[in-house]
């Protein structure tokens, strides 16, 4: 009799131990990928940052400043404004690859946290719900078991809550490759843009990184989700049954590539000469 209650009492401290969990990760996701959440700033907002402080020497190095005036810039326009300038616009494509480089690899880190968020909360509260019931198929009182079978409910509604406010119930890797797709649609505009005789040939190195800039802000889970509804609505409206039939005129065939037959050849009598009585 006595081994019921332990074995509620192991169960209850797991459930009550990953509840604590659960909440916890909730709360980090609730704050860190709402739907308005977008990937790292390609340049970081300060100029003292680690990050900004490296990216301004990259860019210095492309451009053949010298390391004391990299330092001395105050920012990333400052190092461009101490290079030559024809060396500015020989390297103008070298320095827009690079920071579309950088923009791919943080984007692709950026959406496979998303991934990975979905499947841990789902699999968070898929245990929880699986511990909580367990406890209540074992507990007592009755009053208890419901309880407990409640919020194993719940575990499954919270996760189900979790995809429809995030992601608005779309799965995470189909988020990724459609922000992926629309990215690299994007990509190869801008680099035959600035090809020769492409409308940003002649641009220059500043405002090549406002394109880039602008190219980098689309990495988001908006973004992605407003692709992805573009694709299903662009193949729903190409599939045959979304097609309206080709109206067909009164007596004509209903397959083009067939030709009508005549009625006196189907029909003797609609030629309207009569036929001949069957000989005696």
């Amino acid at each position: 009799m006595k081994v019921v209650p332990m074995k509620l009492s192991l169960v209850l401290v797991l459930t009550s131990f990953l509840a604590l969990a659960g909440c916890g990760t909730l709360q980090g996701l609730e704050a860190s990928y709402s739907p308005r959440v977008r990937a790292e700033p390609l340049i970081p907002a300060d100029p003292a940052s680690r990050d900004y402080v490296k990216l301004k020497q990259e860019v210095g190095e492309a451009l053949n400043v010298s390391e004391d005036d990299v330092k001395k810039a105050e920012s990333i326009m400052g190092v461009i404004q101490k290079a030559d300038d024809n060396l500015v616009k020989s390297n103008r494509d070298f320095v827009a690859g690079m920071l579309l480089s950088r923009s791919n690899a943080t984007c692709n880190r950026y959406l496979s946290e998303i991934t990975s968020s979905q499947r841990t909360w789902r699999t968070t509260f898929s245990v929880l719900g699986l511990a909580f019931g367990t406890a209540g198929g074992i507990a007592t009182p009755e009053s208890s078991s419901q309880l407990l079978s409640a919020l194993a409910g719940g575990m499954s509604g919270m996760s189900s809550k979790l995809d429809e406010g995030l992601l608005s119930n779309q799965a995470g890797h189909l988020i990724r490759a459609a922000n992926i797709n629309m990215r690299r649609e994007l990509e190869r505009q801008i680099i035959k843009d600035i090809s020769p005789g492409g409308e940003l040939a002649d641009a220059p190195l500043p405002l090549l990184l406002a394109v880039v800039e602008d190219y980098h802000s689309r990495c988001s889970i908006d973004d992605g989700l407003s692709y992805l509804n573009l694709e299903v609505a662009k193949t729903a409206s190409d599939s045959p049954a979304s097609i309206p039939a080709t109206p067909v005129a009164p007596g004509a065939p209903s397959d083009p590539a067939t030709p009508a037959t005549p009625a006196a050849q189907t029909n003797p009598t609609a030629s309207g000469t009569p036929t001949e009585p069957p000989a005696p």
